[in-house]
């Protein structure tokens, strides 16, 4: 055979070139990196869907080493190169349709998921892999969106039909992290929200009305499920609030039990469900002792005290007899003024109108309870 003709350095070197072969077929089969095109259908995932991307804006002729390098390592994120110059059939530009500045330092990029919108990286990132993965990290910590407004509640969340909303209790540990991270995974049909609720909370309907568990503070979450249902009365989202423990096991059975279907969940109004701030409760401080451990207290003997008790009353009544002068001097030279004109009776009714609103509003506020609703403000948009 030819094989066998050839001499054994040249079945060495055949041997080498069959291997470099084999090795070079190997990358491309693990060739992690997507090639888009701005005709591409995936795009409109890639920009505004849940699942994690980032994009390096290049228009394919070489792809940077470390961007290279990191796809292959990173299983959670998804790696694309796209031509952001390039005309979309938008007639825009992914610069211009995505709000990017295309003025930065080269090479542009930028991540997208989980409904967020789209965000721009700095270049910076590309000079090793450990910063570049370490921002990845950061930015997939969560599957969510947090949201602080009624207009990006509606957008984010009401708006997309199916949606979990967090309630959290200010920064979430690493076992609610791990809850919200694999119910996610198991429920791709749900858009994840977060709202902090040491700030912000839910009115029309309340938090109460809807049936979500009490505020208790920071360290608390809780978790509400919506589910759209296209109803004879148009369209309404089916509330189911979630009572249990906050652990991955839990939240996770939860969020595979729900029904949306179910005619027995409370039905909301999507275009009504508002997000108002949460009034701050005013810290007790205790006043401090007097006096202190290293001093005494000095006591005044009894008729002391009596004197001094009625010089201070003297003085008020003297204060009380002056105030009451000045208002007698004052009261001689003031006129009445009768009649009145159109602009002041304007005036008055605009006040009336203010104090009308105002008695709405306070009619609208609505929570557990009264010490919890005093004067919050509804935010908005």
């Amino acid at each position: 055979t030819v094989i066998e003709k050839l001499s054994t350095n040249q079945k060495y070197g055949v041997g080498i070139m069959v291997a470099l072969c084999a090795m070079y077929v190997g990358y491309l089969l693990t060739a992690t990196i997507h090639y888009l095109e701005p005709s591409d259908p995936r795009l409109k995932e890639v920009f505004f869907g849940n699942e994690p991307w980032i994009v390096l804006c290049n228009d394919g002729s070489s792809i940077d080493d470390v961007f290279e390098a990191v796809s292959r390592k990173e299983t959670g994120v998804s790696f694309g190169v796209l031509d952001c110059d390039a005309e979309l059939p938008s007639k825009k530009t992914t610069f211009q349709r995505l709000k990017l500045n295309a003025a930065v330092t080269k090479p542009a990029m930028f991540f997208s998921g989980y409904g967020r919108d789209p965000k721009q990286l700095p270049a910076k990132l590309l000079r090793n892999q450990y910063v570049f993965r370490k921002e990845i990290t950061a930015l997939t910590r969560l599957p969510a969106v947090k949201i602080k407004d009624t207009t990006k509640l509606y957008k984010k969340c009401l708006k997309k039909g199916n949606c979990a909303l967090v309630l959290a209790g200010g920064d979430m540990d690493a076992e609610a992290v791990r809850a919200v991270n694999k119910a996610a995974e198991v429920s791709p049909q749900f858009s994840w929200v977060i709202l902090d609720s040491n700030s912000y909370k839910l009115r029309k309907p309340s938090e109460k009305d809807i049936g979500i568990r009490k505020y208790q503070g920071s360290g608390h979450n809780r978790l509400l499920l919506l589910g759209e249902n296209n109803g004879e009365d148009g369209s309404s989202l089916s509330a189911l609030p979630y009572l249990g423990a906050f652990d991955e096991e839990n939240v996770v059975a939860f969020v595979k039990g729900f029904n949306q279907s179910d005619t027995s969940l409370k039905q909301i109004d999507p275009e009504a469900l508002a997000v108002m701030k949460r009034k701050l409760q005013h810290q007790y401080r205790a006043p401090s002792s007097s006096p202190t451990v290293n001093e005494e207290a000095t006591i005044l003997p009894t008729a002391q005290q009596e004197e001094n008790r009625r010089i201070a009353t003297a003085r008020r009544a003297e204060r009380e007899l002056a105030k009451r002068a000045a208002m007698d001097a004052e009261g001689g030279d003031f006129i009445e003024y009768e009649g009145g004109d159109d602009e002041d009776d304007d005036e008055d009714d605009e006040d009336d109108d203010e104090d009308e609103d105002d008695e709405d509003d306070d009619e609208d506020e609505d929570d557990y309870d009264s010490d919890d609703e005093d004067d919050e403000e509804e935010i908005l948009d």
